[in-house]
């Protein structure tokens, strides 16, 4: 062989190499599909058929919290996977990723454990016990981000081997069933929770719960948080997962409406001069209520002061146009409201954000109050915050305090109002 064949061949097989890193998921440390086609054509010997199972992580996890989380939750998925690999499945098995990053996963059944050809009650039962899996190790993402039933779809159906039809057209065609099948499974469940939603804003099936609100200096309460708390916990196990799909089906204007007039509804002329927060999404600050002041009147009605209610604006949407959002809080201040900034530190919304807003209350997050005690930087970045909030002339408002510990650190910081479990579970 000539050299030139041989750098010939040497440059073909980096160009292959390349490639083929290319195509490799290092994120998750599985290769994708068209890598392991070739390894699947060898493994199949003289079967008839292969079992396919598709997974992938529902849309929701990105769209809703940001592609950090989705990575978060694809970390999670890759481990399980391959915890499953080793506990569950054979080695001669295989797990791709239907491209990269893409929170897809393709797993490649070739045989029973007995060695016997894979048959549909042995593919369920497979998926079913992935499902139970992936459940119980994915429990706490669950819990803070997403659905309770369910973190992805998951479906089965068969690779029918066939000579006359080419191979990589029928993998793909039997990916494509086994997808179909996974949505058609979820789908029901998702029309269910859809109506579910719409009954409880049609019977005002939410109940709501006040949070106490304290002064530092003499521990005395100064306001009120009103919290939702779902009735049924069917298809929502938390208030977390029925407002983001709320969210997920254009719905957040009802149900926020909903939880809000029940909120004046309960402290009809129980709450004196004590101040009154309300959860607002940043799109719920658009609804017509608010703007046309029937929300204000109906306060008014109710015999409580418009001048007590703060409209705490939550970060479940960014605020994509500050300038038109700008418009609409000032909006809301000629009617007599005031304006809190929710879960700032944590969530979407930027010093420049707060500044262009100019609320009277930044509520820190708990997630950054947790602990603070114990860490340093927690303390040093609400320290960052204080002469902020001073130049601004906004309060700040520690969430979260659960311990005595929490309490005596913020107190000492010179942090004057803060809720929590410490005070009053609601």
């Amino acid at each position: 062989m000539t050299p030139s064949n041989n750098n010939e061949e040497a440059n073909i097989r980096k160009e292959w190499l390349q490639y083929k890193g290319a195509l490799y998921d290092h994120l998750v440390d599985f290769p994708t599909v068209p890598i392991v086609i070739d390894e699947v054509r060898k493994r199949i010997e003289n079967s008839k058929k292969v079992g396919i199972i598709y997974l992938d992580i529902i849309e929701s996890v990105e769209t809703i919290h940001g592609w950090q989380k989705f990575d978060q939750v694809l970390m999670r998925i890759s481990e399980i996977l391959k915890m499953l690999h080793s506990d569950l499945l054979k080695e001669r098995d295989l797990i791709a990723t239907q491209a990269v990053r893409a929170g897809k996963f393709i797993i490649f059944i070739f045989s029973q454990e007995n060695g016997e050809e894979v048959d549909k009650s042995f593919m369920q039962s497979l998926v079913d016990n992935i499902n139970k899996k992936i459940f119980s190790e994915t429990e706490d993402l669950r819990i803070k981000f997403l659905f309770p039933e369910t973190i992805c779809h998951i479906g089965m159906d068969f690779l029918y081997i066939d000579p006359v039809i080419r191979f990589e057209r029928n993998l793909y065609s039997s990916v494509t069933r086994a997808k179909e099948n996974a949505y058609s499974q979820t789908s029901n469940f998702w029309e269910r929770r859809h109506r579910e939603l719409k009954r409880i804003i049609v019977n005002k099936d939410v109940q709501i719960v006040f949070q106490p609100i304290l002064r530092f200096s003499d521990e005395s309460i100064v306001g009120f948080e009103a919290l939702a708390r779902i009735t049924s916990a069917e298809f929502f196990n938390d208030t977390e997962t029925l407002f983001s799909f709320a969210v997920q089906t254009e719905m957040i204007l009802e149900l926020e409406r909903l939880c809000r007039k029940q909120s004046i509804q309960k402290v009809k002329g129980a709450l004196a001069d004590r101040k009154l927060f309300l959860n607002v999404s940043a799109k719920g600050v658009l609804d017509p209520e608010f703007k046309d002041g029937k929300f204000a009147n109906d306060i008014t009605e109710a015999g409580y002061s418009v001048s007590n209610v703060i409209l705490e604006i939550t970060e479940r949407l960014a605020i994509k146009n500050i300038a038109s959002f700008k418009d609409t809080v000032k909006t809301l201040e000629k009617f007599g409201f005031s304006v809190a900034i929710d879960d700032v530190g944590a969530g979407y919304s930027s010093l420049h954000t707060i500044a262009e807003l100019n609320p009277s209350y930044l509520k820190y997050d708990m997630a950054l109050i947790r602990d603070i005690d114990k860490h340093i930087i927690k303390r040093d970045l609400l320290e960052s915050l204080i002469p902020f909030s001073e130049k601004i002339d906004a309060q700040i408002i520690a969430e979260g305090i659960e311990t005595e510990k929490e309490y005596k650190v913020l107190k000492d910081m010179g942090i004057k109002f803060g809720q929590g479990f410490f005070f009053e579970i609601p």
